[in-house]
């Protein structure tokens, strides 16, 4: 674990050097282009949710999380065997 974290440690310092060996300009042109792209995708995704929420039949409906321990039984979970315990007796200590 020690050898992971001094060989990530050394990638990340040799990726810090050579962006800093970047001339300014070039770091800010970097810099705009990913905020850009960044940017562009919020922008993209908020619209394909407007988009989607536009739409009459589709409205979203914020419940409160049911607790799976309140839930009453239905009756087919009664039938299902893998739920039951079943005692052998062949297994049983005499």
């Amino acid at each position: 674990m020690k050898t992971i974290r001094t060989t990530i440690g050394r990638w990340l310092d040799k990726q810090d050097k050579s962006w800093r060996d970047l001339p300014l300009d070039t770091q800010r042109g970097c810099t705009l282009c990913l905020f850009s792209a960044y940017l562009l995708l919020t922008a993209a995704v908020v619209l394909k949710v407007c988009y989607d929420m536009a739409e009459p039949e589709n409205r979203m409906v914020i419940d409160p999380i049911d607790s799976p321990m309140r839930k009453k039984e239905s009756p087919d979970s009664k039938l299902d065997t893998l739920s039951t315990i079943v005692k052998e007796t062949i297994y049983e200590r005499k």
